[in-house]
Formats: structure tokens, C-alpha cells, sequence
């Protein structure tokens, strides 16, 4: 959480609470304090993602608006600071010269009226902004600061007609027919990654998971790309909005439209024999090699997820 050092004071007149149906709760607070300390203040409030390498993101969560101590249907919900502006007022030095020709913090103007916009994110800053974690893939294990979303849609398998025949003559199928399959693609977007992490994730790709995660069973989830947009920090600093897509293969999954660990290992296949079973499909000369390899993709979050 954002810790702040510098001494404010809170300006009652300017404080307005709003909301709508599609951008959720906002806030304003206008503070008055030093214009020396002002630049220090608002990025005590905004806290940027720091990173000393591609790897690990040291995180605090931005400043939080006060719930006032209500609890049940009067309680706010967690909104956050997500941007300010400031308005240097007084002129305390106004015969000083200064090198920066008043713009510095601390020149020319002594006071600062800096306003603060609280709004509803798109994610989980703190364990408590999502009771039950309803909204995330895993609620047994929650990712900080990531938008998570599902796309599911179908698509066509073509299947050999050996093994199936018609149910009413009894004649074989012959040739290929298509099977309708129910494919999920799972997004994760990491908003404020402060690295551009592609060779971090380059090798990743293309491969299935080897363990189980995001609800997902041992190999059922297959990396299919990583998307990046560069963004500029509140404090100055480049970001990246880094963007997963994980493909799930339901069909063939005992569990799907269920709960728990869900999906079929991308490395099965439904055997042609009209039976319905599915198998691994392997290289003939080697049994332990499979079309797709598999990765533990929790390297991969335990750079991008973030920590207090």
C-alpha cells in the first residue's frame, strides 16, 4: 500500500464521489501542501512498478480511497488512485531568480493544490478487492494487478469416418466428416509491466503447461502468443502492457463446464475407431516425445505476478 511521507492537509470543497454503470465508482480529494513536496507526494500516492531487471516487479498497490468505516450496503468499495493533477499557487519567491524559471518543484511558488482521481480497476490490487476471488481464473491463486478474461468459441475437427457407421442403414462413413469442439482462450493483461518481457516469455510458446494452473489440467493449456504496448508511467518511466493468450482444449475433458482442473492434454488426440476414447499421440521411434513440449509456466508469472 501507497506510504506516504510528506505532510498534506485535505481540502473539504473540492471532495466529489460519482459513479456509473460502466466505468464503476470515482473519486476526488484535492490536498494542499508545499509545492516543494509535490512531485514527492504524487508519486507516494501512484507508486510505480519498479524492476531492477527483467524478472521479479516490486509492487504496491496505489493509494487507496478511505472506506470511512462503514461496513455492509453503505461501505465504498476499493477504488484507487489512478492519476492527479496539480495547480502551484502563491508566490512565495516571486523576486528569486531560479534556474528552472519557477517550474521546479519548490521555486518561485510555495503551495500546491494537488487533486487525486480515485476510480474502480479492472483488477485486484489487494487480496480483499475481490471477495471470494469470483473473478479470477484460479481463485485459489490470485494474480495481482492482471486483468483476466475468457473467449470461448467453437470450432470444426475433421475426423476420419473409419470405425462409425450410420445409425439407421448401418453403413460405414465414408471418408472425413467435421466435429464441433468448444475451444476457451483465456487473456491475461499485466497493465504495468515495467520491462518489456518478450525473451522472457519467447520460449514459452507453442508449448502446453506441465502442471495444472488457472483451472486448468496438466496439459490442456497451450501458450499461444504474448502482445505488448509500450505506455508512459505517471513518474516519467516506460511500461509495457504485456498480454497472454492461453488456448484450452476442452473437448474430451470429463470436467468441462464444470469446476475444478479442466481440459484434455493438447497431446491427445480421439482415436478413430469410433469408440470416443482419446489417446497420446507419440513418435514412433521414441514414445516419450510428444507434438507439442511442455513448460512449467509458473516461471512466468512469478516474474510478470508481482510482490509487496
Amino acid at each position: 500500500m501507497a506510504t506516504i511521507t510528506v505532510p498534506y492537509q485535505i481540502v473539504p470543497h473540492d471532495y466529489e464521489i460519482e459513479g456509473d454503470v460502466r466505468s464503476g465508482l470515482r473519486a476526488t480529494v484535492t490536498c494542499k501542501l508545499a509545492w516543494s513536496d509535490a512531485i514527492t507526494f504524487v508519486n507516494e500516492v501512484l507508486v510505480a512498478p519498479q524492476a531492477e531487471r527483467v524478472g521479479l516487479i516490486t509492487w504496491n498497490a496505489p493509494l487507496q480511497f478511505p472506506s470511512i468505516g462503514l461496513t455492509g450496503a453503505n461501505s465504498t468499495p476499493p477504488i484507487y488512485c489512478q492519476g492527479f493533477r496539480i495547480r502551484p499557487q502563491g508566490a512565495g519567491n516571486a523576486g528569486t531568480i531560479t534556474p528552472n524559471g519557477g517550474l521546479a518543484p519548490g521555486e518561485f511558488f510555495d503551495t500546491a493544490f494537488v487533486t487525486l482521481r480515485f476510480e474502480s480497476v479492472t483488477y485486484i490490487n489487494q487480496t480483499g478487492d475481490d471477495p471470494g476471488f469470483l473473478n479470477q481464473l484460479d481463485p485459489e491463486n490470485p494474480i495481482t494487478a492482471c486483468e483476466q478474461s475468457v473467449k470461448l468459441r467453437g470450432k470444426m475437427r475433421s475426423t476420419k469416418g473409419r470405425g462409425y457407421v450410420y445409425k439407421t442403414s448401418g453403413k460405414p462413413v465414408l471418408g472425413d466428416f467435421a466435429v464441433p469442439e468448444t475451444e476457451a482462450i483465456l487473456v491475461l493483461k499485466f497493465p504495468r509491466v515495467p520491462y518489456l518481457p518478450w525473451q522472457l516469455v519467447a520460449p514459452y510458446v507453442g508449448k502446453a503447461n506441465s502442471q495444472p494452473m488457472l483451472g486448468c489440467a496438466t496439459g490442456a493449456l497451450l501458450l499461444e502468443g504474448l502482445d505488448t504496448d509500450v505506455t508512459p508511467g505517471t513518474n516519467g518511466t516506460l511500461q509495457q502492457k504485456a498480454v497472454l493468450e492461453f488456448a484450452v482444449n476442452l473437448p474430451g475433458s470429463p470436467q468441462a463446464g464444470g469446476y475444478g482442473a479442466v481440459g484434455t492434454d493438447w497431446n491427445m488426440q480421439p482415436i478413430n475407431d469410433g469408440s470416443g476414447d482419446w489417446d497420446y499421440v507419440v513418435a514412433a521411434s521414441n514414445t516419450s516425445i510428444t507434438p507439442l513440449g511442455y513448460a512449467d509456466f509458473r516461471n512466468i508469472f512469478n516474474s510478470l505476478a508481482v510482490a509487496d
